[in-house]
């Protein structure tokens, strides 16, 4: 919600007039505006505790929209110790799967359990639920609570209410989105087990620009109750290129995309951790 990193990372312009909508009506609307048919976006994650930078990941992040859904690709560059490391997370209407790779350790690919969803991708602070392209709507209720400003635009607050197992698998009971319309963008997001204890993370994006006609956001951070949090610089997009090979990608491709990711970051000199 990416997606996001990603989660997160693309929303775009629509038409819509949110004032006219209904919030189940706006999350809909919200979830197939257009944000590229394909493309492939460069990032850098950031771990820190306080001030100290403690762990930076160079991934490489490409999608595909399909009839009924989309497919990311998340594949870690470096460090090199950890090159390879890939998930392929498939958002369908009528949920999502996720498929890990690590080339170092279990050497095989595995499907998560729903339940692993809610933890954090690469010991971040940002869940698989975090990065995926659309809000969840199986096992959730919407309803609109109100206006407020991010950034320095308006947004609409839609509250966010998990029903019954579903709050296990999202890792939170209530959620509370920010978007604003012009453009459609999502620009913040906090997450609660109990609204009158505080969230138990917050996302904000931090800064949005608009490259080849498609708003992205280039910086956006996800903080829990510690001292600790995470960033997520965008480092490059492309979304002329293809983004794999016939524009397809299944679970059993990923060890040789890993064997790919590993030879060309062991072939290189510098590494990026702190």
């Amino acid at each position: 919600m990416v997606r996001l990193f990603i989660a997160l990372l693309f929303w775009t312009a629509h038409s819509a007039n949110a004032n006219e909508l209904t919030a189940q009506q706006f999350i809909a609307e919200f979830n197939k505006r257009p944000f590229g048919q394909h493309g492939t976006q460069h990032v850098t994650l950031d771990l820190i505790n306080g001030n100290t930078l403690t762990k930076r990941f160079k991934i490489q992040n490409s999608w595909r929209v399909i009839s009924d859904g989309v497919d990311a690709l998340f594949l870690l560059n470096q460090p090199r110790g950890l090159a390879g490391t890939s998930y392929l997370l498939r958002e369908r209407q009528k949920g999502m799967s996720v498929y890990l790779h690590l080339p170092v350790g279990m050497k095989r690919v595995a499907a998560l359990s729903p339940a692993h969803f809610g933890r954090g991708l690469l010991g971040s602070d940002f869940s698989y639920h975090d990065v995926r392209f659309q809000l969840p709507t199986v096992g959730v209720t919407y309803t609109l609570a109100g206006e407020n400003q991010l950034i320095g635009r308006s947004t609409y607050v839609l509250e966010a209410k998990a029903e019954g197992t579903r709050q296990s698998e999202l890792g939170w009971k209530l959620a509370r989105f920010q978007i604003t319309t012009k453009p459609f963008f999502l620009l913040g997001a906090d997450y609660y087990h109990d609204p009158a204890a505080g969230p138990i993370k917050r996302l904000r994006v931090n800064n949005i620009a608009k490259i080849e006609g498609v708003w992205i956001a280039t910086e956006m951070t996800m903080r829990t109750a510690y001292n600790r949090w995470s960033r997520m610089t965008l480092d490059a997009v492309d979304f002329l290129s293809p983004p794999y090979p016939n524009d397809t990608v299944a679970p059993s491709g990923l060890p040789e995309l890993a064997a790919k990711a590993r030879s060309a970051a062991f072939a290189t000199q510098t590494d990026t951790q702190p």
